[in-house]
């Protein structure tokens, strides 16, 4: 029993740990620029009739990247959740129009389709800082063109997302392709982070303090306390179970002390 006991407290331990580890180091991949402008997003409801007044429902699907907390008006719509496409829509069963009314029913949502000029920046910073250290190496040819596609996809990113011609719709389009050139530019990080580790360059992370983007990673010292912690909340339980244990193990030797005096023969005569 003790050994099953113990079993399972590591793995509640480990449960336990992992949430809490997943919970401080996960993070949106960008931050939200409250600066910006809110979003319309509308619907028109109209009655044709011209004589019969109509009771029509309304629907308004949200875009996948808009969640509750995002939605900053939305009038008598109620927010609910499509399971099939794991997005969020507004809703009214039942609209009154009049005969030959026109309702226009308007969302106002923050605007999270743009990459904060900040964040590009810093990837601008850490591409440079990179290539600095490639300086003098057999690497730093491959190191600069690196940089220079680097610089040309958040370059082209700032260019769209500055761009006032174009569409809400088109904005949105943008923004999903940003992410994808977003992914590029880190792959693209990453290699230069190998180019410099060839050439004997500092530790990922002894180098990175130098910049603004921090890694997902913890940091050593982060990383040993977290074990020292688990050993210690181990160890602190098992001796818990151990003397759970020990004190049912002397209360049933007791117990069987006490029945074998209630036996008959048992008694010692005087």
């Amino acid at each position: 029993m003790f050994v099953s006991l113990r079993s399972r407290n590591f793995v509640l331990t480990f449960c336990i740990f992992l949430s809490s580890f997943l919970f401080q180091f996960s993070a949106p991949l960008f931050s939200e620029d409250k600066n910006l402008d809110p979003v319309t997003i509308s619907v028109v409801a109209a009655n044709p009739s011209a004589e019969k007044t109509q009771k029509l429902p309304i629907k308004i699907d949200l875009p996948q990247e808009v969640k509750p907390d995002d939605i900053i008006e939305k009038g008598e719509l109620q927010v609910q959740y499509d399971d099939k496409s794991s997005t969020y829509f507004l809703f009214n069963k039942e609209i009154i129009l009049k005969p030959k009314e026109t309702r226009v029913f308007n969302v106002l949502v923050r605007n999270v389709w743009v990459i904060p000029q900040g964040q590009l920046d810093e990837f601008k910073q850490t591409a440079a800082m990179l290539l600095k250290r490639l300086q003098n190496s057999e690497y730093f040819e491959t190191g600069k063109k690196l940089v220079e596609g680097i610089n040309q996809k958040l370059s082209a990113i700032a260019l769209k997302q500055n761009d006032e011609t174009i569409s809400q719709k088109q904005r949105i389009g943008a923004y999903r392709h940003h992410l994808q050139m977003i992914e590029q530019v880190k792959e693209d990080l990453t290699k230069m982070e190998k180019l410099l580790t060839f050439q004997g360059g500092p530790p990922i992370p002894e180098m990175l303090k130098e910049s603004k983007v921090k890694s997902d990673a913890p940091s050593t010292k982060t990383t040993w306390f977290i074990i020292f912690g688990i050993l210690i909340g181990l160890g602190a339980m098992g001796a818990q179970f151990y003397f759970i244990w020990h004190r049912r193990a002397a209360a049933e030797k007791r117990g069987l002390e006490s029945q074998k005096q209630k036996l008959p023969g048992s008694a010692i005569e005087k």
